[in-house]
Protein backbone atom coordinates (compact mmCIF):
# COMPACT_ATOMS: atom_id res chain seq x y z
CA UNK A 1 0.00 0.00 0.00
CA UNK A 2 2.78 2.62 0.86
CA UNK A 3 5.29 1.29 -2.28
CA UNK A 4 5.27 5.32 -3.83
CA UNK A 5 7.47 6.31 -1.11
CA UNK A 6 10.07 4.11 -2.07
CA UNK A 7 12.55 5.10 -5.20
CA UNK A 8 12.72 1.38 -6.82
CA UNK A 9 9.91 -0.92 -6.38
CA UNK A 10 10.92 -4.13 -7.12
CA UNK A 11 8.14 -6.48 -8.27
CA UNK A 12 8.14 -10.33 -9.66
CA UNK A 13 6.25 -11.32 -12.39
CA UNK A 14 4.73 -13.96 -10.40
CA UNK A 15 3.30 -11.47 -7.52
CA UNK A 16 2.54 -9.29 -10.71
CA UNK A 17 0.10 -12.13 -12.18
CA UNK A 18 -1.04 -12.71 -8.86
CA UNK A 19 -1.82 -9.18 -7.37
CA UNK A 20 -2.56 -7.86 -10.41
CA UNK A 21 -2.29 -4.00 -11.70
CA UNK A 22 -3.28 -1.99 -8.59
CA UNK A 23 -1.64 0.07 -7.27
CA UNK A 24 1.17 -0.57 -9.58
CA UNK A 25 -0.28 0.79 -12.64
CA UNK A 26 -1.14 4.35 -10.68
CA UNK A 27 1.80 4.39 -9.11
CA UNK A 28 3.25 4.23 -12.92
CA UNK A 29 1.15 6.48 -13.97
CA UNK A 30 0.93 9.20 -11.12
CA UNK A 31 4.66 9.43 -10.47
CA UNK A 32 5.95 9.51 -13.93
CA UNK A 33 8.15 6.16 -12.95
CA UNK A 34 10.39 4.13 -15.62
CA UNK A 35 9.72 1.14 -15.81
CA UNK A 36 11.94 -1.89 -16.38
CA UNK A 37 11.45 -5.48 -17.35
CA UNK A 38 14.47 -7.64 -16.49
CA UNK A 39 13.94 -10.97 -18.87
CA UNK A 40 11.63 -9.35 -20.69
CA UNK A 41 10.88 -12.29 -23.18
CA UNK A 42 8.94 -13.81 -20.66
CA UNK A 43 6.24 -11.54 -22.00
CA UNK A 44 5.77 -12.16 -25.40
CA UNK A 45 3.15 -14.19 -25.58
CA UNK A 46 -0.43 -12.17 -26.26
CA UNK A 47 -2.56 -14.97 -24.86
CA UNK A 48 -1.12 -14.79 -21.90
CA UNK A 49 -2.12 -12.64 -18.60
CA UNK A 50 1.56 -11.72 -17.70
CA UNK A 51 1.68 -9.96 -21.01
CA UNK A 52 -1.45 -8.07 -21.21
CA UNK A 53 -0.34 -6.91 -17.87
CA UNK A 54 3.38 -6.01 -18.63
CA UNK A 55 1.71 -4.02 -21.97
CA UNK A 56 -0.83 -1.95 -19.30
CA UNK A 57 2.15 -0.94 -17.24
CA UNK A 58 4.64 -0.12 -20.23
CA UNK A 59 2.13 2.13 -21.93
CA UNK A 60 1.53 4.08 -18.41
CA UNK A 61 5.34 4.57 -17.74
CA UNK A 62 7.66 7.58 -18.60
CA UNK A 63 9.90 5.00 -19.95
CA UNK A 64 10.03 1.87 -20.61
CA UNK A 65 13.44 -0.40 -21.12
CA UNK A 66 13.58 -4.34 -21.96
CA UNK A 67 16.59 -6.07 -20.47
CA UNK A 68 16.87 -9.24 -22.06
CA UNK A 69 19.52 -11.89 -23.24
CA UNK A 70 17.32 -13.40 -25.78
CA UNK A 71 15.39 -10.81 -27.39
CA UNK A 72 14.32 -13.20 -30.32
CA UNK A 73 14.70 -16.69 -30.22
CA UNK A 74 12.94 -18.76 -32.99
CA UNK A 75 10.99 -16.27 -34.58
CA UNK A 76 10.16 -12.55 -35.61
CA UNK A 77 6.65 -12.29 -34.32
CA UNK A 78 8.30 -12.77 -30.94
CA UNK A 79 10.03 -9.10 -31.22
CA UNK A 80 6.55 -7.52 -31.25
CA UNK A 81 5.32 -7.31 -28.12
CA UNK A 82 8.47 -6.42 -27.07
CA UNK A 83 8.69 -3.63 -29.03
CA UNK A 84 5.35 -2.44 -27.97
CA UNK A 85 6.48 -2.06 -24.84
CA UNK A 86 9.20 0.28 -25.32
CA UNK A 87 6.79 2.26 -27.38
CA UNK A 88 9.37 1.42 -30.63
CA UNK A 89 6.78 0.00 -32.51
CA UNK A 90 7.49 2.12 -35.95
CA UNK A 91 4.23 0.34 -37.60
CA UNK A 92 0.62 0.33 -36.96
CA UNK A 93 0.48 -3.48 -37.93
CA UNK A 94 -0.47 -6.57 -36.32
CA UNK A 95 1.90 -8.93 -35.19
CA UNK A 96 0.52 -11.20 -37.97
CA UNK A 97 1.21 -9.03 -40.69
CA UNK A 98 4.10 -7.91 -39.13
CA UNK A 99 5.57 -10.99 -39.27
CA UNK A 100 4.62 -11.28 -42.73
CA UNK A 101 6.42 -8.42 -43.89
CA UNK A 102 9.56 -9.12 -41.63
CA UNK A 103 9.85 -12.54 -41.90
CA UNK A 104 12.25 -12.16 -44.90
CA UNK A 105 15.54 -11.48 -45.64
CA UNK A 106 14.68 -7.86 -46.56
CA UNK A 107 12.69 -7.62 -43.68
CA UNK A 108 14.92 -8.90 -41.43
CA UNK A 109 18.05 -6.68 -42.44
CA UNK A 110 15.45 -3.26 -41.94
CA UNK A 111 14.63 -4.77 -38.17
CA UNK A 112 18.33 -4.46 -37.52
CA UNK A 113 18.82 -1.17 -39.09
CA UNK A 114 16.26 0.35 -36.95
CA UNK A 115 17.39 -1.61 -34.00
CA UNK A 116 20.77 -0.02 -33.92
CA UNK A 117 18.64 3.26 -33.37
CA UNK A 118 17.37 2.42 -29.91
CA UNK A 119 18.70 -1.06 -28.25
CA UNK A 120 22.28 -1.36 -26.63
CA UNK A 121 23.71 -4.93 -27.18
CA UNK A 122 26.72 -6.22 -24.96
CA UNK A 123 28.62 -8.77 -25.19
CA UNK A 124 29.54 -10.75 -22.20
CA UNK A 125 33.21 -10.33 -23.21
CA UNK A 126 32.60 -6.63 -23.45
CA UNK A 127 31.87 -6.33 -20.26
CA UNK A 128 34.03 -8.86 -18.53
CA UNK A 129 36.92 -9.25 -20.82
CA UNK A 130 39.24 -10.58 -17.80
CA UNK A 131 36.40 -13.10 -17.02
CA UNK A 132 38.34 -16.55 -16.28
CA UNK A 133 37.31 -19.22 -18.75
CA UNK A 134 37.86 -22.18 -16.97
CA UNK A 135 38.20 -25.99 -17.78
CA UNK A 136 35.86 -28.15 -17.77
CA UNK A 137 36.80 -31.69 -16.61
CA UNK A 138 35.29 -35.13 -14.58
CA UNK A 139 36.00 -36.22 -10.99
CA UNK A 140 35.50 -39.77 -10.42
CA UNK A 141 34.14 -39.92 -6.67
CA UNK A 142 34.03 -43.60 -5.12
CA UNK A 143 30.38 -44.26 -2.35
CA UNK A 144 31.38 -45.28 0.82
CA UNK A 145 28.18 -46.80 1.10
CA UNK A 146 28.55 -49.35 -1.74
CA UNK A 147 27.17 -52.05 0.08
CA UNK A 148 24.19 -50.14 1.05
CA UNK A 149 23.46 -48.86 -2.76
CA UNK A 150 24.15 -52.51 -4.24
CA UNK A 151 21.26 -54.06 -1.69
CA UNK A 152 19.27 -51.16 -2.64
CA UNK A 153 20.05 -51.27 -6.02
CA UNK A 154 19.33 -55.08 -6.09
CA UNK A 155 15.72 -54.74 -4.80
CA UNK A 156 14.97 -51.79 -7.08
CA UNK A 157 15.97 -54.32 -10.00
CA UNK A 158 13.84 -57.41 -8.36
CA UNK A 159 11.09 -55.35 -7.97
CA UNK A 160 10.74 -54.23 -11.58
CA UNK A 161 11.18 -58.01 -12.55
CA UNK A 162 9.05 -59.09 -10.11
CA UNK A 163 6.28 -56.40 -11.83
CA UNK A 164 7.07 -57.27 -15.36
CA UNK A 165 9.51 -54.41 -16.43
CA UNK A 166 9.66 -56.41 -19.52
CA UNK A 167 6.73 -55.18 -20.45
CA UNK A 168 6.00 -52.27 -22.53
CA UNK A 169 3.87 -50.43 -20.32
CA UNK A 170 3.31 -50.23 -16.63
CA UNK A 171 0.31 -48.92 -14.60
CA UNK A 172 0.69 -45.46 -13.63
CA UNK A 173 0.40 -45.83 -9.90
CA UNK A 174 3.74 -48.47 -10.44
CA UNK A 175 5.57 -46.04 -12.42
CA UNK A 176 5.21 -43.99 -9.46
CA UNK A 177 6.77 -45.75 -7.50
CA UNK A 178 9.63 -46.73 -9.46
CA UNK A 179 10.29 -43.19 -9.45
CA UNK A 180 10.20 -43.25 -5.81
CA UNK A 181 12.88 -46.13 -5.38
CA UNK A 182 14.85 -44.59 -8.50
CA UNK A 183 14.88 -41.06 -6.22
CA UNK A 184 15.92 -43.56 -3.00
CA UNK A 185 18.93 -44.77 -4.69
CA UNK A 186 19.90 -41.12 -6.11
CA UNK A 187 20.37 -40.29 -2.36
CA UNK A 188 22.33 -43.20 -1.52
CA UNK A 189 24.73 -42.28 -4.40
CA UNK A 190 24.90 -38.35 -3.25
CA UNK A 191 25.06 -39.47 0.27
CA UNK A 192 27.84 -42.11 -0.49
CA UNK A 193 30.34 -39.32 -2.50
CA UNK A 194 30.17 -36.69 0.56
CA UNK A 195 33.46 -38.02 2.04
CA UNK A 196 35.30 -37.73 -1.60
CA UNK A 197 34.02 -34.59 -2.34
CA UNK A 198 34.79 -33.25 1.05
CA UNK A 199 38.11 -34.09 0.25
CA UNK A 200 38.30 -32.91 -3.22
CA UNK A 201 36.59 -29.39 -2.01
CA UNK A 202 39.09 -29.12 0.71
CA UNK A 203 41.74 -29.45 -1.68
CA UNK A 204 40.78 -26.46 -3.97
CA UNK A 205 39.98 -24.34 -0.80
CA UNK A 206 43.75 -24.70 0.09
CA UNK A 207 44.90 -24.09 -3.03
CA UNK A 208 43.03 -20.82 -2.66
CA UNK A 209 40.53 -20.98 -5.09
CA UNK A 210 36.97 -21.25 -4.81
CA UNK A 211 34.21 -23.53 -4.88
CA UNK A 212 30.50 -23.47 -5.61
CA UNK A 213 28.71 -26.84 -4.98
CA UNK A 214 25.82 -28.18 -6.73
CA UNK A 215 23.66 -30.89 -4.82
CA UNK A 216 19.94 -32.56 -5.87
CA UNK A 217 19.76 -33.03 -1.72
CA UNK A 218 20.30 -30.64 1.36
CA UNK A 219 21.55 -33.81 3.75
CA UNK A 220 24.80 -34.03 1.61
CA UNK A 221 25.12 -30.33 1.39
CA UNK A 222 24.52 -29.94 4.94
CA UNK A 223 27.26 -32.63 5.74
CA UNK A 224 29.67 -31.11 3.29
CA UNK A 225 29.13 -27.61 5.10
CA UNK A 226 29.23 -28.81 8.25
CA UNK A 227 33.08 -30.32 7.27
CA UNK A 228 33.93 -26.52 6.41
Amino acid sequence: QDAYKYDVIIVSYAMLKKRGLWPLSDIISGQQRVLIMDEGHYAKNYTSKRTSTCLLLAENAKHSIVVTATPLKNRVKELHPLLRMTRRLWTEESRDDFTKWYDTEEGRQEIAERLTGFMVRRMFKEIKPDFPTGEVGEAWLTLDNREVYKEAEANFIQWLINNGAGEEKLASAERGKALVKLNRLRQLAAMGKVRDATRLIGKTLDAGEQCIVFCAFNDPLLKIASAF
